[in-house]
């Protein structure tokens, strides 16, 4: 398996653990069992973790590798962005709705929290998804 594959499947990982900690807290916590989503951040320690290990003359990635990651980036930018409007909206025809003028500080990190996740979660579903379709899995 090459390394971002394993990388992707940690993040993948890592999502479902956030997303079992939040259900399990709800009961306990309500509203505020979503700071369980900061084991998401976890994520970010997938390059030290799953690096390449070269022999002499290995090139860690050739341009299959970059052609996958470059679509699976754009697949994950495309839903967080697609998410970005939709929460916005959504928040602006609530208000519109109750009349309000002014946006609950709560809700704005929120929005921006779930598109980061939504940005990471889609890319490394994205990764999984090419190189299997490529046949790629028989690597390392």
């Amino acid at each position: 398996m090459l390394p971002e594959q394993k990388r992707a499947w940690f993040v993948v990982g890592l999502f479902l653990v956030a997303v079992a900690a939040i259900a399990a807290l709800v009961p306990f916590a309500g509203v505020h069992a979503w700071g369980a989503i900061g084991l998401f951040g976890f994520a970010g320690l997938t390059p030290l973790l799953f690096r390449a290990k070269l022999r002499p003359g290995e090139v860690a990635s050739d341009e299959r590798d970059e052609v996958i990651l470059r679509a699976a980036t754009l697949g994950g930018f495309g839903m967080s962005h697609t998410w970005f409007v939709l929460a916005s909206m959504a928040v602006w025809f609530a208000c519109m709705l109750r009349k309000q003028k002014m946006v609950s500080i709560e809700v704005l990190p929120f929005i921006v929290i779930v598109g980061t996740v939504v940005f990471f979660v889609i890319r490394a579903v994205a990764i999984l998804l090419l190189y299997r379709r490529e046949g790629a899995d028989a690597e390392d």
